[in-house]
């Protein structure tokens, strides 16, 4: 039996991956090649908890007050306290191994192909970029952190979407921001750039697509022409 295939999404919030991958699901099965679908973070009870978290800090802290208040050995969360960035780096890193452990390696040693929303990338675009500025010493932790991780099982194909934060506004059309969309303009141009720099470092693995394209446009032209050639559907 064949190992399957890995396959990332990346972008900033609303870069359209989660219409990518669904469109990708689609061709695959049409293909006759089985896929599971992963996010990031979550996809084990430990990740989709920790995703809560990460995203909506201030309401579990309240569900936790609400329910743990009679525990002897319970001390009340301060609702309103914010994350440390270093906290927020490792905290990406716990929900990746539970995935990768869980989820992923088997997958792909039984031949399924494995398409992920989100991966090493991100961390080292929203947390070494967005959050410590790309400060060398950073980057080159989180490089050694994600190898760590994901044990050397870098995708085979990353398809990064590119848009920018106004866009990424424009798309959100009033909706309710979560915890991290509301790190503002400079936090995600920054998040961007990283994105960039890795798709430089990168090329064999990461693809750059124009994410303002149609979505037809960018399946049809930017993505099915490498998948072809990954899977030898050419």
């Amino acid at each position: 039996m064949s190992r399957g295939k890995f396959i990332s999404f990346e972008g900033i919030d609303n870069s359209g991956k989660g219409t990518q991958i669904k469109f990708l699901e689609t061709y695959l099965m049409g293909e006759k090649i089985p896929c599971v679908i992963v996010r990031e973070p979550g996809g084990t009870a430990l990740g989709e908890t920790l995703r809560r978290i990460i995203k909506y800090p201030k309401q579990v802290y309240r569900l936790f007050n609400q329910e743990y208040v009679k525990e002897k050995d319970f001390v009340q969360i301060q609702e309103d306290q914010q994350r440390t960035p270093e906290a927020e780096l490792l905290l990406f890193l716990t929900p990746r191994a539970e995935v990768m452990r869980h989820v992923v390696l088997p997958g792909l040693e039984q031949g399924v192909s494995v398409i992920a929303d989100r991966l090493g990338d991100s961390t080292r675009a929203y947390q070494g970029g967005g959050r410590f500025h790309s400060f060398p010493p950073i980057i080159q932790l989180i490089n050694q952190l994600n190898d760590f991780v994901l044990k050397g099982n870098w995708p085979d194909k990353t398809f990064f979407l590119d848009i920018s934060y106004e866009v990424m506004l424009q798309r959100s059309q009033g909706a309710k921001l979560d915890y991290m969309e509301k790190l503002g303009k400079e936090f995600f141009e920054r998040t961007r750039r990283e994105y960039q720099r890795i798709a430089l470092e990168n090329p064999k693995r990461v693809i750059s697509i124009d994410g303002t394209l149609s979505p037809e446009s960018i399946f049809k032209q930017g993505i099915l022409p490498h998948i072809n050639k990954l899977y030898g559907l050419l």
